[in-house]
């Protein structure tokens, strides 16, 4: 691995049960920095793959040099894997983003002019510039989740979870070594974290065709399981004031 003076970017993929499209992904990052000529450093993290995922981030790895893998065997949650990149990350920037091909680079270029002014880049879908096209089940769950994250956590940021966000590297591990929450609201957790820390956060566009659909009763239980993430959040946030006193 590298040393941190050299490092520009660390970008950070989890990984589950995504043998069908990870190598595409690392492929199109590895091109984009590439051309940009951009040092970096990429670390899958495998969140308990039961499919070939594990095999093919290994092999990846030993094809290139500023591959790292990290795998454990049980699945963790997304928030989790997160995590353990970013604290395993040495470089200037950092940025996570999903294993999948979802999420397009289209406007790479943008986010690097912003991250000169600013400590956190926030891609979101409602951004008049975003071109996004998502089934509807998906876009029930967001809306619901907004309304609700606005109510509860009372957070400042239109849209908090699309999977691609880019920080200044030791702000987010600074931010991420003391997050607790494992599942998809760790996305919250993060954003409130950097207010504590008067954070300059800014939301961008992007353009993104997610593919997978939720049926009814998935969104259901989905639903639930943020319900109670945010409220574990606005418990540390808001009531034992754990964040506050770690930062301290």
């Amino acid at each position: 691995m590298k040393t941190s003076s050299n490092i520009q970017f660390s970008v950070i993929i989890p990984s589950y049960n995504s043998e069908n499209v990870v190598e595409e992904s690392v492929e199109r990052i590895c091109k984009i920095f590439e051309e940009k000529k951009i040092t970096c450093e990429i670390i899958l993290v495998n969140d308990g793959s039961t499919d070939n995922t594990l095999k093919i981030i290994q092999s990846i790895e030993k094809r290139k040099s500023h591959v790292k893998v990290i795998t454990y065997p049980k699945n963790m949650g997304k928030g989790f894997a997160v995590r353990n990149g970013i604290n395993n990350s040495v470089g200037e920037w950092v940025m996570y983003t999903d294993s999948d091909l979802d999420i397009s680079f289209d406007f790479f270029d943008d986010y690097l002019q912003h991250i000169k002014k600013y400590d956190i880049i926030v891609v979101s879908k409602y951004h008049h510039l975003s071109k996004v096209s998502v089934p509807k089940s998906r876009k029930i769950l967001s809306k619901l989740f907004t309304m609700t994250m606005h109510s509860i956590i009372g957070l400042n940021i239109a849209d908090t979870q699309v999977g691609f966000k880019i920080g200044r590297g030791d702000l987010m591990r600074k931010i991420f070594a003391i997050t607790k929450i494992n599942g998809f609201a760790f996305d919250v957790e993060f954003l409130c974290i950097s207010t504590l820390l008067s954070s300059s956060i800014i939301e961008r566009p992007v353009k993104m065709n997610p593919c997978d659909k939720y049926t009814y009763s998935q969104l259901t239980r989905l639903s639930l399981k943020m319900l109670y993430q945010l409220f574990k959040i606005l418990f540390n946030f808001k009531i034992t004031h754990y964040y506050q006193k770690k930062l301290s």
